[in-house]
């Protein structure tokens, strides 16, 4: 080991910054390999001349020609403003076609001289560790060696392969001394791109967390004996020395293409999708795909180490892997990248194909997404192919690990979202906020593969059945994770009467969102028991409740009454207008609405929200000679509803329709639309607020609703009003409510048994007959059945009660 090694390595141990490497020396020149990496550069690019851009492309024509004029720093580039690096001299060129574009930074040259001297700086400080300033192929190649030497038990070195030029691709392999041996494997490779400085810093700030928290950190240490890790931090060594060497946006590998031009994106030569829309077959084009896949050593080395540590065999190309071909050992690989901050699913390739297992995939990519932002506040955003972050890009790494090793695979765009030069040269403050985002990230996706296996969860579980509504829905999750193979077969709702003992079962259908099934209707008063089960293909199953059914799900059959029900048809005592009021037009009215649009946005119904009515209140129904003509102005409008009685009951819920709109006119999305609750006649409570933006705010009837006794007390003075503001000049404001109800939960209605009932077996008839007959006129017999048979309380069994018997004979309890 050399000295160097062996300070890291007791930094490492006792706890100290790793200070050693940031002062390493530059590796010693090799001539076959080009350039030292610390050396001064032989011919440096200098950017002196070239321009910062931000130019505008819409469609992928403009792409392709922002690509042959100049340098487009976004790694996968979506429609708007492109970052985009050109001679001034060209600029020109960009004005005859149209395209426009803002000078951000004249002098490229000028940035990069900065970000040198910080990053130099930063080298000397004495608390300097790792990822204080950016490291070179020597340094990251040291620490990997370190890293190895520190816990040689769970940490190997790997060799992936060479590349183009020669050099090592390398690779460190995590894997805990008792992990089993069919451990799930997670692949994390970085720098496909060169000028992507921030991916391989974190690809090593992962692996050394990994390394030194391992017995330190209970939630590492689990994961590295349940998880078995590769990382590979620099798939593009060649490209990497030559952006620290020559050319610091050099993005591609350093393949001579024969005709003057160098390099291959690497990250459009896997054979998945390979040769499509979304890359380039031009040589000199910063997507240039290669002459064929997997033409590169680099994409050729990657793909057959990852193969080589799967074990099994790979599944079909572009097929799902749950149709029966075996799924191997790679659960999830991540491939980082720079910048954008997003986390992108599959499928690159297309935006318009939903991959296979969609659901696991987002619950995953939503958990990641998650954890990352919340490490620093960095706003990342998730998504797969189908929902466009981006254009599409194809032969891309994760599409591959997805679509033939089964694995689950995402892009990781790190920070900034954007920033400009920032974000491939990014300031070296970035560099551990940049680390720290990725690692969370990770730990969830270990997590996620470690829990291989079906997933069940009741997402909504009914605890009442309202009497005669048609039964109560049941909804749940269920996921088959971490391994292709596993699929979803069944999910199933089993159900009784509290206390029988066979459970009725009830298959739940695929919404497609959710399992859906239906608790039935009851009679009031019947206490229902349930849980749902998930079934997997190979037989495995799970319940919800885990232990049913020895712990159950609950719900109560209930009656539900109507303290109100109004479709605004007729007249029922709403009024208009309270003192402070101040709009002076679309003031609250009772009408058949007349529709109104702007700018191609319905703003006012043309109808009410039923399909058996016409009326509902509106803020003025008049469509006028503009949208504008009859809108709330000048400031609120109030709409009172009568007072209701509530105090008999524990139990309302305001239910109503509400459409609204504010998204349109001169000042969108400035006013809000209120719904306030008194149970006492003056002190209101806000019980909902719309606005002043969002999806519920540009038209359209939506359903909303409240459990009163939650904004105030039940009493028999409760009353509501719904109130139009406009507040801001230009603003453009409807609003209309329908379909208005208060639902209250009773106590069961319970019919009255029947008088003549002497016997209790719960009806009258012949036997209580016979009974009534020993005991008329006498006061012998059973003292009970001549009490009962008094049924004037005469003290006698006459005539009298003769009557009243003889009227409930044939009674039955439903009857009554």
């Amino acid at each position: 080991m050399s000295l160097k090694r062996a300070s890291v390595w007791l930094s490492i141990v006792l706890g100290l910054p790793l200070v050693a490497l940031a002062g390493a020396p530059a590796s010693e020149a090799n001539p076959a390999l080009g350039p030292a990496v610390g050396a001064e550069p032989i011919d440096r690019v200098d950017y002196s001349d070239h321009a910062y851009v931000e130019a505008e492309a819409w469609t992928l024509d403009e792409l392709a020609s922002l690509d042959r004029l100049g340098e487009n720093l976004s790694c996968r580039p979506r429609p708007g403003a492109q970052p985009l690096i050109i001679e001034r001299a060209r600029l020109a060129l960009l004005d005859g076609l149209g395209i426009r574009y803002r000078v951000v930074e004249p002098n490229v040259q000028t940035v990069l001289d900065e970000r040198a001297a910080e990053a130099r700086a930063a080298r000397t400080q004495r608390d300097a560790t790792f990822y204080t300033t950016w490291r070179d192929i020597t340094e990251i190649s040291d620490l990997i060696d370190l890293l190895e030497t520190t816990n040689p038990a769970i940490a190997t070195r790997v060799s992936v392969g060479t590349s183009v030029e020669g050099r090592e691709i390398f690779g460190i392999r995590i894997k805990g001394a008792s992990a089993p041996a069919d451990a799930p494997v997670v692949v994390i490779n970085g720098c496909q791109h060169a000028r992507e400085w921030l991916s391989p810093m974190s690809v090593c700030y992962a692996a050394e967390q990994l390394v030194t928290q391992y017995g330190v950190d209970p939630q590492i240490t689990d994961l590295v004996d349940s998880v078995e890790f590769h990382f590979v931090p620099v798939v593009n060594p060649d490209g990497y020395v030559y952006s620290w060497s020559s050319e610091r946006f050099w993005r591609k590998n350093r393949r001579n293409n024969g005709n003057g031009t160098f390099g291959v994106d690497l990250n459009r030569n896997w054979s998945l999708a390979w040769g499509g829309a979304g890359s380039s077959g031009t040589t000199s084009s910063e997507t240039y795909r290669g002459p064929n896949p997997f033409s590169e050593p680099e994409t050729a080395a990657l793909s057959a180490y990852m193969e080589s540590v799967a074990g099994g065999a790979p599944c079909t190309v572009g097929v799902d892997c749950g149709d029966g071909d075996e799924c191997t050992h790679v659960k999830a690989h991540l491939d980082i990248h720079t910048h954008a901050s997003l986390i992108l699913g599959p499928w690159g390739w297309t935006d318009t194909i939903a991959p296979p297992r969609e659901a696991e995939l987002r619950e995953v990519q939503e958990a990641m997404q998650a954890a990352m932002t919340s490490e620093n506040g960095e706003t990342y955003t998730a998504g797969l192919g189908v929902d466009q972050l981006l254009y599409i890009a194809d032969g891309i790494c994760p599409d591959w690990t997805f679509g033939v090793l089964g694995a689950l695979a995402w892009t990781y765009e790190l920070r900034p979202a954007g920033g400009g030069l920032a974000g491939f040269d990014p300031p070296v403050s970035d560099i551990l906020p940049g680390c720290t985002e990725t690692f969370a990230g990770i730990l969830v996706l270990a997590e996620s593969v470690k829990a291989v296996g079906l997933e069940l969860g009741v997402t909504s579980a009914p605890t009442t059945i309202e009497v005669g509504a048609g039964g109560a829905t049941v909804e749940a999750s269920a996921l088959a994770k971490g391994d292709c193979d596993l699929s979803v077969s069944a999910v199933t709702l089993y159900w009784r009467e509290q206390g029988a003992g066979t459970f009725s079962a009830v298959p739940m259908s695929d919404t497609g969102s959710a399992y859906e099934a239906a608790l039935p209707d009851q009679a009031c008063g019947t206490i229902v028991e349930y849980y749902v089960e998930a079934s997997g293909n190979g037989g495995e199953s799970v319940t919800d409740p885990a232990d049913a059914p020895a712990t159950l799900l609950t719900a109560e059959a209930i009656e539900i009454v109507l303290s109100a029900d109004d479709d605004f048809e007729s007249d029922t005592g709403w009024t208009v207008g309270e003192p402070d009021d101040t709009a002076t037009t679309g003031l609250w009215t009772r009408v058949d609405p007349e529709g109104t649009s702007s700018g191609g946005s319905i703003v006012q119904p043309a109808d009410d929200s039923s399909t058996d009515g016409t009326l509902c209140w509106v803020t003025d129904g008049a469509a006028g000679a503009s949208a504008g003509a009859n809108d709330v102005d000048g400031g609120k409008t109030t709409l009172l509803s009568p007072v209701f009685d509530l105090s008999a009951t524990d139990n309302a819920a305001v239910s109503f329709d509400l459409w609204y709109s504010n998204s349109a006119g001169g000042a969108p999305n400035a006013d809000t639309f209120r719904v306030d609750v008194t149970s006492d006649g003056s002190t209101w409570v806000n019980a909902l607020t719309v606005g002043p933006g969002g999806a519920a705010t540009d038209g359209g009837w939506i359903p909303y609703a409240f459990q009163v006794e939650s904004v105030v007390a039940l009493s028999s003075t409760v009353q509501l009003r719904f109130v139009a503001e406009d507040a801001g000049t230009g603003s453009l404001v409807e609003a209309a409510i329908d379909e208005f109800r208060i639902r209250e939960s009773q106590d069961c209605l319970v019919p009255p048994g029947c008088a003549g009932d002497l016997d209790g077996d719960g009806d009258t008839d012949v036997f209580d007959f016979t009974i009534f007959a020993q005991a008329f006129g006498s006061m012998t017999g059973d003292p009970s059945y001549l009490a009962a048979a008094d049924f004037d309380g005469s003290g006698l069994v006459d005539v009298l009660d003769f009557a009243t018997f003889a009227t409930d004979f044939g009674c039955l309890p439903a009857a009554r």
